[in-house]
């Protein structure tokens, strides 16, 4: 069946430019398009990045590529089939050529503003929309600009956290491939257990006796939170999961115990803690999250660092992933609580445990300073007594159950105590998971030194975009992006 399109047809302007009509609608000027171009592209102005709600002939787009020949576009029509229709207009079919114009549809636009824009790079973004378009499609309009809403959304809060943590993550991540050329492969693959995903959040309290009755039967997976109040109650966790670059890390594993645990850390976490762990004996597996400078290290690997997902950024679907890719068919989460529940932040023993009681006095308690980090934002009633939430759990409790659905697995039937548990359709199977160790790091240091120095500037080339979060760390304290170049390319050649 024919795709239908938001166009009737065509008509020649007066200069004899072709014009893309939609009823009675002229989407261009019927004498000059191109003298109406100019004037689009002089309103616009000058950015190195653009969305335009709006392909029709591409006149408009062709002349803010010759104001901004430098300039990053993304033009936007409904559907797929409106593309195919303009295509039909010289001036809209060469834009599919440029390398600096991607072409796009509601069902792509948001991955596209992902992928692309780099506020770094680009500074601001500008949104502008052909008048004729926009009075044509309205309604095509306003959900265009919910998508691109959501996108810069979700594009701002990875630009916030890269300007946070960018500069440390680009250490630990170079710091960490030179410990991964030390660790030897590992694998791990289900056995028929159920893997246990453990949080810390404050129910795990009372879940730890189900856990300590069954540890037979569980592969239990801690993220780093909840590692010491596991290992203070006598449990042992077949692995541990972390990717928090801070240093803050490094106190979830003080009395790590190291031969019985597999211990997974994305390359940007904090290398004190990785350190910690190896001086106890502790098998290693990295993998990357995402950062674009552990995704090209990868390249460079025999077998590349297994890659797993965070989501809006929480250890637990890091957790989860790992025990997915091990193959583990039902998930039963514990201290998943993602609320205050109980009136609490945390299960007992954690690493806040013994920060806050040895530093509580008479006028600052331990209780008080546990309350000041509930209230910090502001709380949410989640319908359950005494367990509050906020936005940012709620976020993550989303994700979490993104992700499961995602990757086949629906909640479970029957009575697992405190757990919240999930089941993988049959029909998929995960494979083992696998880290390759023995990571050749000086020649991966000497090639990437080499490319980075010889692609210069180029803010094109795979080497200079591995410097965009910490890029995002130096603009977010007013420095140039170029400085991120340099300090990673002089920082290389000193390891």
């Amino acid at each position: 069946m024919e795709k239908t399109t938001h166009y009737t047809g065509t008509a020649a302007a007066r200069n004899g430019d072709i014009v893309p009509v939609s009823g009675k609608s002229y989407l261009h000027s019927r004498y000059d398009p191109r003298r109406e171009a100019e004037q689009f592209a002089q309103a616009a102005g000058k950015g190195n990045f653009f969305i335009v709600l709006g392909i029709a002939g591409g006149y408009h787009i062709e002349a803010l590529l010759e104001r901004n020949p430098g300039a990053t576009i993304i033009a936007y029509e409904p559907d797929e089939a409106d593309i195919d229709f303009l295509a039909k207009i010289p001036c809209a079919k060469n834009l599919s050529g440029r390398m600096n114009v991607a072409l796009t549809t509601k069902n792509g636009i948001r991955k596209a503003i992902t992928d692309l824009y780099m506020p770094a790079v680009h500074g601001n973004a500008t949104i502008t929309t052909l008048r004729a378009w926009q009075n044509a499609f309205p309604e095509e309009h306003d959900e265009a600009m919910s998508l691109i809403k959501a996108a810069i959304e979700d594009v701002s809060g990875d630009f916030s956290v890269q300007s946070h943590f960018g500069k440390i993550w680009q250490r630990n991540i170079l710091l960490n491939l030179r410990t991964a050329a030390e660790i030897p492969e590992l694998s791990v693959q289900a056995d028929g257990r159920t893997a246990a995903i453990i949080a810390a959040g404050p129910t795990l309290d009372e879940s730890c006796a189900t856990l300590s009755a069954d540890r037979e039967k569980l592969f239990i997976v801690a993220t780093d939170t909840a590692y010491r109040p596991l290992l203070s109650r006598g449990i042992i966790p077949d692995a541990v999961v972390s990717v928090d670059g801070q240093n803050v890390s490094y106190s979830h594993f003080i009395g790590a115990e190291g031969s019985r645990t597999i211990f997974v850390f994305d390359l940007c976490a904090d290398t004190s803690a990785v350190r910690a762990v190896k001086e106890k004996g502790g098998r290693i597996a990295f993998v990357q999250t995402g950062h674009p400078l552990s995704s090209y290290a990868s390249s460079f690997a025999e077998k590349p660092f297994p890659k797993l997902s965070t989501g809006s950024g929480t250890v637990t679907i890091a957790a989860a992933d790992f025990a997915s890719r091990c193959g583990f068919r039902r998930l039963d989460f514990y201290g998943a609580d993602f609320a205050y529940t109980g009136g609490r932040p945390y299960a007992r023993g954690t690493y806040l445990d013994d920060r806050f009681i040895n530093t509580s006095s008479r006028l600052s308690t331990s209780e008080t300073m546990f309350d000041a980090l509930m209230f910090r934002t502001e709380l949410k009633e989640t319908g359950r007594p005494h367990s509050p939430t906020t936005k940012i759990l709620e976020s993550y409790e989303k994700t979490l159950a993104d992700f499961l659905a995602a990757e086949g697995f629906s909640r479970g039937t029957g009575e697992y105590g405190n757990a919240k548990s999930f089941v993988r359709d049959g029909k998929r199977t995960g494979a083992a998971f696998r880290s390759d160790g023995k990571f050749g790091f000086a020649s991966f240091r000497d090639e990437f030194a080499r490319r980075l120095e010889k692609s210069g500037k180029d803010g094109c080339s795979p080497e200079f975009l591995t410097t965009l979060p910490l890029a995002a760390w130096f603009a977010k304290r007013g420095g140039p992006v170029i400085l991120a170049y340099d300090k990673t390319l002089g920082y290389t050649k000193k390891l």
